[in-house]
């Protein structure tokens, strides 16, 4: 009973099957309660207290299942990064950097350093006249600024991937031709058409995406731009964030568990408009697509060979047909 107000549709919860407990999503709630209860199991706990799958999700996930005769876990764990699949025992915790902040006015705390005897307060009240001090570990020095009201202690997520690569990307006026392309797909906004865009390798496809996706993003909506290969991802990546800032997020195998989390949640907290990624990436719970463009979109890497066998471009139509 203590569970019934936090059980939601799409959370994660822990459930006894045989001599085994195991993670499984809630799919649906069912407000008839005239049951056995002698046959009916008791959920154990929650593990989420907000759900890992959106409504879309739900509903794709058993079109997944129906069309590619797998199983309905299947379809939703392939969805989700490994920190939110229903595992159990996969457990990978947000890091955070502690950081010393300044309360005080600077004459303040002049006025403190020219009476206080100690070095060590001295020296670090100096660096805080300067900013914030990352914190690698506590110590009496630190306590007793806080103590005093000089300064205080505060938490920030410290994000595990970020995009180290350089790029010189100038933007470029389009041409004829690619103003034509792109005006087309622009125009048909509001509706699920699919565009083939034929372009020789170096022909300016990618500014011809980067347009659209500028355009999609003025209406407030989301873009997802797929590459076949993580080879192509720093170019491509190096290019956009040039253009459009930290509105971008990345996501391919190569990132470590922690750090796909990271990128995921960036994308779940609305930090992030416009998703750049192989394969799995057709997945991310974006509200309000405006735009997902396939990129290379003849390459067999966008099949899964294994278990559910799914092709992205098939899922990104039926997302496209989702949010129109």
């Amino acid at each position: 009973k203590e569970l019934i107000s936090k059980i939601k549709v799409g959370i994660r919860v822990k459930i006894s099957f045989g001599k085994m407990i195991l993670e499984g999503f809630v799919t649906k709630i069912n407000p008839d309660i005239n049951y056995d209860k002698t046959k009916i199991k008791d959920i154990l706990d929650i593990v989420d207290d907000t759900p890992v799958l959106n409504k879309e999700m739900l509903l794709l996930g058993k079109d997944m299942s129906n069309k590619l005769l797998c199983s309905l876990v299947s379809a939703y764990q392939v969805m989700l990064p490994k920190a939110l699949k229903a595992e159990i025992n996969t457990n990978i915790k947000i890091k955070y950097n502690k950081y010393l902040k300044r309360l005080k006015s600077i004459e303040e705390i002049d006025e403190y350093i020219s009476k206080c005897r100690y070095e060590g307060q001295v020296n670090l009240l100096c660096k805080l006249k300067e900013g914030d001090i990352l914190i690698t570990k506590m110590s009496s020095t630190i306590n007793t600024i806080v103590k005093n009201g000089l300064g205080e202690i505060y938490l920030e997520e410290d994000k595990r991937y970020s995009y180290t690569g350089i790029s010189n990307y100038k933007r470029v006026v389009l041409n004829e031709e690619q103003e034509k392309a792109k005006d087309i797909v622009v125009n048909s906004f509001g509706d699920a058409n699919t565009y083939l865009l034929y372009g020789v390798t170096g022909s300016g496809k990618t500014e011809v995406y980067m347009s659209i996706i500028e355009e999609a993003l003025k209406l407030d909506k989301e873009a997802i731009m797929l590459v076949p290969e993580i080879s192509l991802t720093p170019q491509v990546v190096g290019k956009f964030i040039s253009r459009f800032g930290d509105v971008v997020a990345v996501l391919h195998s190569k990132l470590s568990d922690t750090e796909r989390y990271d990128e995921y949640r960036k994308i779940t907290e609305g930090k992030s408009k416009i998703v750049i990624g192989t394969r799995s990436a057709i997945f991310v719970p974006f509200n309000n697509i405006g735009v997902i463009i396939i990129d290379e979109e003849h390459t067999s890497s966008y099949k899964q060979e294994n278990h559910p066998r799914y092709n992205a471009k098939n899922i990104a139509i039926w997302r496209s047909n989702y949010h129109k």
